[in-house]
Protein backbone atom coordinates (compact mmCIF):
# COMPACT_ATOMS: atom_id res chain seq x y z
CA UNK A 1 0.00 0.00 0.00
CA UNK A 2 2.81 2.45 0.89
CA UNK A 3 5.62 0.66 -0.92
CA UNK A 4 7.76 3.45 -2.30
CA UNK A 5 11.42 4.39 -2.13
CA UNK A 6 10.98 7.39 0.18
CA UNK A 7 9.00 5.39 2.74
CA UNK A 8 11.48 2.52 2.60
CA UNK A 9 14.37 4.95 3.19
CA UNK A 10 12.64 6.67 6.13
CA UNK A 11 11.70 3.36 7.71
CA UNK A 12 15.29 2.09 7.34
CA UNK A 13 16.59 5.27 9.03
CA UNK A 14 14.08 4.90 11.86
CA UNK A 15 15.00 1.26 12.31
CA UNK A 16 18.71 2.12 12.46
CA UNK A 17 18.10 4.90 15.02
CA UNK A 18 16.00 2.56 17.14
CA UNK A 19 18.68 -0.16 16.97
CA UNK A 20 21.31 2.37 18.07
CA UNK A 21 19.14 3.37 21.03
CA UNK A 22 18.51 6.92 19.80
CA UNK A 23 14.72 6.72 20.06
CA UNK A 24 12.43 6.83 23.07
CA UNK A 25 12.99 5.55 26.55
CA UNK A 26 12.37 6.87 30.04
CA UNK A 27 9.46 6.96 32.42
CA UNK A 28 6.95 9.80 32.49
CA UNK A 29 3.52 10.51 33.85
CA UNK A 30 0.72 10.07 31.32
CA UNK A 31 -1.41 13.09 30.53
CA UNK A 32 -4.95 12.88 31.92
CA UNK A 33 -8.03 12.68 29.70
CA UNK A 34 -8.84 16.06 28.22
CA UNK A 35 -8.25 18.50 25.39
CA UNK A 36 -4.83 20.05 24.77
CA UNK A 37 -3.57 22.73 22.39
CA UNK A 38 -0.25 22.00 20.74
CA UNK A 39 2.00 22.18 17.72
CA UNK A 40 3.18 19.24 15.68
CA UNK A 41 6.86 19.14 16.54
CA UNK A 42 7.58 16.00 14.55
CA UNK A 43 5.75 13.76 12.08
CA UNK A 44 7.79 10.81 10.86
CA UNK A 45 7.37 7.46 9.19
CA UNK A 46 8.98 4.67 11.19
CA UNK A 47 8.74 1.01 12.07
CA UNK A 48 6.87 -0.35 15.04
CA UNK A 49 8.67 -2.76 17.36
CA UNK A 50 7.19 -5.57 15.26
CA UNK A 51 8.56 -4.03 12.05
CA UNK A 52 5.31 -2.58 10.70
CA UNK A 53 5.00 0.82 9.01
CA UNK A 54 3.57 3.57 11.16
CA UNK A 55 3.51 7.34 11.49
CA UNK A 56 4.60 8.92 14.75
CA UNK A 57 3.51 12.40 15.79
CA UNK A 58 5.28 14.32 18.53
CA UNK A 59 2.94 17.00 19.85
CA UNK A 60 4.19 19.80 22.10
CA UNK A 61 1.57 21.39 24.36
CA UNK A 62 1.43 25.18 23.95
CA UNK A 63 -0.98 26.29 26.68
CA UNK A 64 -2.47 25.34 30.01
CA UNK A 65 -1.16 23.39 32.97
CA UNK A 66 0.98 21.07 30.85
CA UNK A 67 2.63 23.68 28.58
CA UNK A 68 5.90 22.36 27.17
CA UNK A 69 5.02 18.69 27.73
CA UNK A 70 5.12 16.33 24.79
CA UNK A 71 2.65 13.66 23.74
CA UNK A 72 3.20 10.96 21.13
CA UNK A 73 0.52 9.63 18.80
CA UNK A 74 0.92 6.69 16.43
CA UNK A 75 -0.98 5.85 13.25
CA UNK A 76 -0.41 2.18 12.41
CA UNK A 77 -0.37 1.51 8.68
CA UNK A 78 0.47 -2.21 8.81
CA UNK A 79 0.22 -5.13 11.20
CA UNK A 80 -3.15 -4.26 12.68
CA UNK A 81 -6.70 -5.03 11.61
CA UNK A 82 -7.98 -3.68 8.31
CA UNK A 83 -10.43 -1.54 10.30
CA UNK A 84 -7.62 -0.03 12.42
CA UNK A 85 -5.59 0.81 9.32
CA UNK A 86 -8.64 2.33 7.64
CA UNK A 87 -9.35 4.48 10.71
CA UNK A 88 -5.72 5.66 10.84
CA UNK A 89 -5.76 6.68 7.16
CA UNK A 90 -9.15 8.41 7.54
CA UNK A 91 -7.97 10.37 10.60
CA UNK A 92 -4.78 11.42 8.83
CA UNK A 93 -6.76 12.34 5.69
CA UNK A 94 -9.20 14.48 7.70
CA UNK A 95 -6.38 16.21 9.57
CA UNK A 96 -4.41 17.24 6.48
CA UNK A 97 -7.57 18.40 4.70
CA UNK A 98 -8.73 20.41 7.71
CA UNK A 99 -5.28 22.02 7.91
CA UNK A 100 -5.56 22.90 4.20
CA UNK A 101 -2.53 20.85 3.21
CA UNK A 102 -4.32 18.86 0.50
CA UNK A 103 -7.40 19.55 -1.58
CA UNK A 104 -10.74 18.40 -0.19
CA UNK A 105 -11.35 16.35 -3.35
CA UNK A 106 -8.05 14.48 -2.95
CA UNK A 107 -7.22 11.52 -0.76
CA UNK A 108 -4.08 11.28 1.34
CA UNK A 109 -3.29 7.98 -0.38
CA UNK A 110 -2.85 9.98 -3.63
CA UNK A 111 0.35 11.45 -2.13
CA UNK A 112 3.69 10.06 -1.02
CA UNK A 113 2.99 10.48 2.68
CA UNK A 114 6.61 10.64 3.94
CA UNK A 115 7.78 13.24 1.41
CA UNK A 116 4.67 15.16 0.34
CA UNK A 117 2.58 15.22 3.53
CA UNK A 118 4.59 14.73 6.72
CA UNK A 119 7.05 17.65 6.24
CA UNK A 120 4.09 20.02 5.77
CA UNK A 121 2.62 19.01 9.14
CA UNK A 122 5.56 20.41 11.11
CA UNK A 123 4.75 23.41 13.31
CA UNK A 124 1.03 23.18 12.53
CA UNK A 125 -1.18 24.21 15.44
CA UNK A 126 -3.55 21.42 16.42
CA UNK A 127 -5.57 20.30 19.39
CA UNK A 128 -5.65 16.78 20.63
CA UNK A 129 -8.12 14.96 22.78
CA UNK A 130 -7.22 12.07 25.08
CA UNK A 131 -10.09 9.73 25.96
CA UNK A 132 -10.18 6.44 27.84
CA UNK A 133 -13.01 4.14 26.76
CA UNK A 134 -15.09 1.80 28.93
CA UNK A 135 -12.65 -1.06 28.30
CA UNK A 136 -9.74 1.00 29.64
CA UNK A 137 -8.07 1.73 26.30
CA UNK A 138 -6.76 5.27 25.87
CA UNK A 139 -7.04 6.92 22.46
CA UNK A 140 -5.75 10.25 21.21
CA UNK A 141 -7.53 12.20 18.45
CA UNK A 142 -5.67 14.99 16.64
CA UNK A 143 -7.84 17.80 15.28
CA UNK A 144 -7.09 20.95 13.30
CA UNK A 145 -7.63 24.22 15.18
Amino acid sequence: MFDNTALARLLAEADAAETEGKLGGGDFEELPNGEYYSIIEEAIAKLSKKGNAMIQFTLKITSGEYVGRKHWVYFNLEGVSEMSMKIAIEQLDTLVKDLGLIEQESKITDYEIPTQVLPNLLDQEVRFIIKTNKKGYTNTYIKAM
